[in-house]
């Protein structure tokens, strides 16, 4: 298993104990000791918290989180996740979407998972 950034839906599937995406989610913490989220994730699963008005499941969230590594998005990682799902897209190779942990094929040869996208789940490892 690689190191990844975990997309929006994959965390907020592990929240709701999603059957199907718990036992590889503990896998990787196992493997790991933390998830690695954008703060654009952090941004939606609060939002979405709020919007419910879920009040006690945002604060377990606001301490839970702590314990893991959130990435900052500015324009520049945004700009290269665009150019580059463009071009896995165009290519026919889009990024897949799996209930399991989301990551780049391995043909894909990336930096590190500093940056990059969260809600179609790319990865910068």
């Amino acid at each position: 298993m690689k190191e990844c950034l975990i997309d929006t839906d994959i965390l907020s599937y592990y929240m709701r104990g999603l059957r199907e995406v718990v036992p590889p989610a503990e896998k990787y913490l196992k493997q790991f000791g933390r998830f690695n989220v954008s703060s654009l994730t952090v941004f939606e699963i609060l939002k979405g918290l709020r919007k419910k008005r879920l009040v006690e499941k945002e604060k377990v969230f606001q301490t839970e989180i702590l314990k893991h590594k959130v990435f900052g998005l500015d324009y520049a990682i945004m700009d290269r996740a665009a150019t580059l799902l463009t071009s896995l897209e165009e290519k026919g190779t889009p990024i897949a979407h799996d209930k399991n942990l989301l990551q780049l094929p391995d043909h894909h040869s990336l930096e590190e998972p500093k940056k990059f996208l969260n809600s179609i789940a790319a990865f910068l490892r």
